[in-house]
């Protein structure tokens, strides 16, 4: 650029000197959220998002981020860092962050009903599925253990590594003339009572008076069918 200056005797001046245009603003970028997503696996979650930005001088500014989207975030937080950067270098930078959690309870499936003919019933176990960790399954009664006569309802509780957890239940029924009998090794049974009798008179006279009580109790016809030991 060229100046001139005159003055009223006509003597004139002149300088010459450069002007240059510069950008030294930073693209601005547009503000993220942070983000919390559900954890889809035991490595956590596919996050995607979108960061845009703006500058006075380019029309579009390029944006990349660490981690980027698309990524797959591990469970809890993770800081992203996403920077801008136009045609004259100049850059500015923004971060938020992405957490990945587990919420979700296990899928709990407890087996059929089990009709049991002795107080001591196994049952196969519940199975139990979740997405991010192992679920461990507890019962109310435990396979193995000895149930009352009638019908329990068994509580099975499927807990995963977050602490979700889930139930389902199911019913054990035992039937009632069968166990005390299903203990009896020799299977002296006296009846559909669960009585049983060695030959002596006095053991038998115990037994009848058990096998009245428990039709008193259950209300059911009671067949007494004895058979003495050689």
């Amino acid at each position: 650029m060229t100046c001139t200056a005159h003055d009223a005797a006509a003597h004139e001046v002149s300088a010459t000197f450069g002007v240059a245009v510069s950008d030294t603003m930073k693209p601005v970028i547009g503000a993220v959220a942070d983000q919390v997503v559900e954890a889809t696996g035991p490595n956590g979650a596919l996050v995607t998002f979108t960061v845009s930005a703006s500058d006075v001088v380019d029309a579009s500014v390029a944006v990349s981020c660490l981690p980027a989207s698309g990524s797959v975030f591990a469970l809890g937080s993770t800081a992203v860092t996403c920077t801008a950067t136009d045609a004259s270098s100049n850059s500015s930078t923004l971060q938020f962050s992405v957490t990945v959690r587990d919420t979700t309870a296990p899928v709990v499936t407890c087996p059929a009903k089990v009709s049991a003919r002795s107080a001591t019933v196994s049952y196969e176990p519940a199975s139990a599925v979740d997405a991010v960790s192992t679920a461990t399954v507890s019962y109310s009664a435990a396979s193995g253990a000895a149930f009352s006569l009638g019908v329990t309802t068994v509580t099975a509780t499927a807990a995963d590594a977050a602490g979700n957890a889930s139930t389902c239940q199911f019913e054990v029924e035992v039937t009632a003339g069968d166990v005390v009998g299903a203990d009896d090794p020799d299977g002296d049974i006296v009846g559909g009572c669960g009585c049983t009798q060695s030959g002596g008179s006095s053991l038998l006279i115990w037994a009848l008076g058990l096998c009245l009580a428990l039709r008193r109790r259950l209300n059911r016809p009671i067949s007494l069918i004895s058979r003495s030991r050689d």
